[in-house]
């Protein structure tokens, strides 16, 4: 699992079943987030995950993992000028991306991307 970031506030466990997370400790590896979960009878427990979202010890019942959390998504909106020389510029401002008169082609980008999109 690469370094994802939970935040504060309900997270989802591994297994589908509800936790919190109440702090983050970020100059801690092994205790970064601290919160609670359910145990097998449905009691909440005080628990601590590592960076990774792993709980860093066993204890029958309540260990569970910190499931991946959702990814994050925006909307994208510029305008994007290609030169001759295959370099490209992005603009925010379609007067901006305009005034550059030495461009090829200007693609107008207006969309939603999911995080991590096109990073492989």
């Amino acid at each position: 699992m690469s370094n994802p970031k939970w935040e504060i506030g309900p997270v989802k466990l591994m297994d589908g079943s509800d936790a919190w997370i109440f702090f983050v400790q970020p100059e801690s590896r092994h205790k970064r987030y601290i919160g609670k979960a359910k145990d097998s009878d449905g009691e909440w427990r005080a628990l601590h995950w590592c960076d990774c979202g792993r709980v860093p010890y066993t204890t029958t019942g309540y260990a569970k993992n910190l499931a991946p959390p959702p990814k994050k998504t925006m909307r994208v909106k510029g305008w994007l000028n290609v030169y001759a020389n295959g370099n490209a510029s992005f603009w925010k401002n379609k007067d901006n991306a305009d005034s550059q008169t030495h461009r090829f082609s200007c693609i107008e980008i207006d969309r939603e991307v999911e995080e991590g999109e096109g990073l492989s």
